[in-house]
């Protein structure tokens, strides 16, 4: 997967791709939505507002570590796909329901997920790849 943004929209936004997310028991009607690219984020994390328009299965409770503050969050299994892309879904996969105060996305793609993917980010064309290494 290649993404070419125009002008300065890969500095101003960060690597945005378009995810669907879902409950892993109805993976057919999955909500789609933008996700950030965030590779200082240990988890996926999700908007609780979309955890809850999913319905997702609560899992737990998670302590996420952000700047300047720390707290525990809710834990959901969720089913996650990359329309438009030729990058392999997750069936199941744990996200955090954690406000995102930024209104251009609901989602931050994490390490989770990034351990699976070389990403490569290229400033000054305004470009980023992204590739999936599972076999």
């Amino acid at each position: 997967m290649i993404v070419s943004l125009r002008g300065t929209e890969l500095l101003n936004n960060g690597p945005i791709i378009k995810v669907a997310i879902g409950k892993p028991s109805d993976y057919a009607n999955p909500t789609t939505v933008r996700a950030l690219i965030d590779t200082g984020a240990a988890f996926t994390i999700v908007n609780p507002a979309l955890a809850g328009s999913c319905q997702l299965l609560q899992r737990g409770k998670t302590l996420v570590h952000a700047v300047g503050h720390r707290d525990y969050y809710l834990e959901y299994a969720a089913s996650i796909q990359f329309p438009d892309s030729d990058l392999r879904s997750l069936r199941v996969h744990p996200v955090v329901a954690c406000p995102i105060f930024h209104r251009e996305m609901s989602c931050l793609i994490g390490r989770g997920i990034l351990q699976y993917w070389e990403l490569r980010y290229n400033g000054l064309p305004g470009q980023f790849s992204i590739q999936d290494l599972r076999p």
